[in-house]
This record gives C-alpha cells, structure tokens and sequence, in this order.
C-alpha cells in the first residue's frame, strides 16, 4: 500500500497505456518516466520481456533509465526491453525514470 500511495497520482490521474494483457504502463504528462504494472497469469514461473517505446517515458531512446524493481533494462531502437521473472499467478510493480525519484518524494 505504501508503494501505490507514493505513485497514486500515476494511477489516478496519469494516462494509462496497455502494452498488452498482461502490461500496464502509467505516466505523467509533466514528467518523464512511468510506473509498469505487470501480470503474470498462468500457474507457473516464467520470464517477461516488453516493449516500452522512448516517447511514452519521454525520455531519448539510449538513456539510462533509473530502475526500482527487479528486471533487466536494455535498449533495442525506439524501445526500453524490459525483462524480469514472473512468479506464477503474480503480479509486479516497476517504476522507471523520473518516476523513481516521484517515488521518493524527490
């Protein structure tokens, strides 16, 4: 609950975007970065890779993008890959960019 009351603004009044089923993305129109929400709905582990493209985090593709959660970043053109393990039937929450310092109350 203290992770979602420090981001809520994303959730509440940001702009969503689904990047598929099981890949929710948030952001903030006066702030680069984003919160990315994902699901893992099968009854099993598995690993996750998305695509969140450079103009929805507002940020130049190539940046190095600040990460809170477990996955792994790396850039492919126009997209952040972002790649992390799932637990089975699991949800998980990652903030990037400038929303990591939102977070921290920066």
């Amino acid at each position: 609950m203290k992770l979602y009351k420090s981001l809520k603004p994303y959730f509440v009044r940001g702009e969503f975007y689904g990047l598929g089923e099981e890949a929710h993305l948030h952001t903030l129109k006066e702030r680069s970065g984003a919160v990315l929400n994902l699901y893992n709905l099968s009854k099993t582990a598995k690993q996750k890779e998305v695509l969140v493209p450079a103009e929805k985090l507002k940020v130049k593709a190539g940046t190095t993008v600040e990460l809170y959660g477990e996955a792994e970043l790396k850039w492919s053109g126009d997209n952040l890959v972002v790649s992390t393990t799932m637990e089975a039937l699991a949800p998980k929450v990652l903030v990037l960019g400038d929303a990591v310092k939102f977070m921290q109350g920066k």
